[in-house]
């Protein structure tokens, strides 16, 4: 104790603390920093992504042993049947047998003329299939030959914009569900951004219900957090995945949100790697630290040896020394930290967390034992 008290009262273990404190307040800031932007880059992933499970068999029972019930949803899906002209085919093309074409679809957006295509309800990745759900799902009221049609975002404002979506309501459109052709007419056209950011169709509850019990084919979507989930999602659907089952995954940013998500990814990844500078002067700082202490000792050999302590020893009250060190400066940075998050939080109306403590003790328990280990490096050494 008297040892640590001397210790403490000269000026350079005052310049130690400062400067321990304020690296690992920096430290323990930045981590909650990138929390905060990653937290934000989930949500928007979360918002703008979609999971698809394909199966020619009911795989509920399997699916809730991976995910919560909450995050599963099952569908019915549509492929569009081509015949009727209402919503126009980007692939329409009519050749004669010298191959001259006769007739196609040539896209004409200039003066307002901007039309709808089968390609406004694409997924990636998920062929010609067209998610379907019921008017229960979107608080409407259809009758079994009505159909309203959820498109993206970008695509409705042109269509709303060119008055293209007041020329089809009422309109006949046909698809398969099942090699069966059903024909319904178009009640209303909406964006799909009310609800979950992909394209849409949605039928009455009471066909729905009668669809869905002549199913051949299973649609499942799935609700995902973040990139890591869909890294855990595609692990987890190995298992399952074979010639009955398949997985679709797509991500669309209809207003550029993308582009937001790259700056906060860069963000994250700049803040890293501040945070891993800071974590390299640390261990600099414990190396010139552990150095200085040792130093101190040894021209102090004559007074430790009348207190019973050996040559031996140093190494130990060098540990015991830095290891104190540490844990003051890991409380004086914590509360120093918590300081800055608070006045970041009030100042500029951000949700920041407070520095994980986890993190926080897994830092302090590594810089301990970095520090005896550069402890018996350096006294063997010398």
């Amino acid at each position: 104790m008297i040892l640590l008290k001397s210790f403490y009262r000269k000026k350079v273990t005052k310049v130690y603390i400062i400067l321990l404190s304020l690296v690992i307040a920096l430290v323990l800031t930045l981590q909650s920093f990138i929390q905060y932007f990653s937290r934000l880059s989930a949500e928007l992933f979360s918002s703008y992504s979609i999971a698809i499970v394909i199966s020619n068999q009911n795989i509920d029972k399997q699916l809730e042993t991976y995910f919560f019930p909450q995050q599963i949803h099952s569908n019915l899906a549509f492929v569009p049947d081509k015949r009727l002209n209402t919503i126009k085919d980007p692939g329409y093309v009519v050749e004669n047998s010298d191959g001259n074409i006769l007739d196609s679809y040539i896209p004409d957006n200039h003066n307002n003329t901007y039309v709808m295509t089968w390609d406004e309800f694409k997924i990636s990745g998920f062929d010609q299939n067209i998610l379907v759900v019921s008017d229960k799902e979107r608080d409407l009221d259809l009758n079994d030959d009505e159909i309203v049609l959820g498109i993206r975002a970008g695509s409705y404002e042109e269509l709303k914009k060119s008055q293209y979506i007041q020329k089809i309501l009422g309109q006949p459109v046909a698809f398969y569900y099942d090699d069966e052709s059903l024909e319904f007419i178009i009640k209303d056209v909406y964006s799909s951004e009310e609800w979950t950011n992909f394209p849409e169709l949605v039928i009455s509850e009471n066909l729905y219900q009668i669809l869905q019990r002549s199913q051949k084919s299973f649609f499942y979507t799935i609700s995902l957090s973040n990139v890591d989930d869909v890294q855990e999602f595609q692990e987890k659907m190995r298992s399952l995945e074979n010639d009955n089952v398949s997985v679709v995954l797509d991500t669309y940013y209809p207003h550029g949100e993308g582009i937001y998500d790259s700056h906060l990814k860069d963000t994250i990844s700049f803040l890293k790697i501040f945070g891993w500078l800071g974590i390299v002067f640390v261990l600099i700082l414990l190396i010139v630290i552990i150095k200085n202490i040792f130093s101190d000792l040894r021209k102090n050999i004559s007074l430790l040896s009348k207190l019973g302590f050996r040559k031996s020893h140093l190494s130990r009250l060098c540990i015991v020394r830095v290891a104190s060190l540490l844990v003051l400066s890991f409380g004086i940075g914590f509360c120093i930290s918590v300081l800055i998050l608070w006045l970041g939080n009030i100042l500029f109306d951000l949700s920041l967390l407070l520095p994980n403590i986890s993190f926080m003790l897994i830092c302090l328990s590594l810089g301990i034992i970095s520090s005896v280990v550069l402890a018996l490096t350096i006294q063997i050494k010398s």
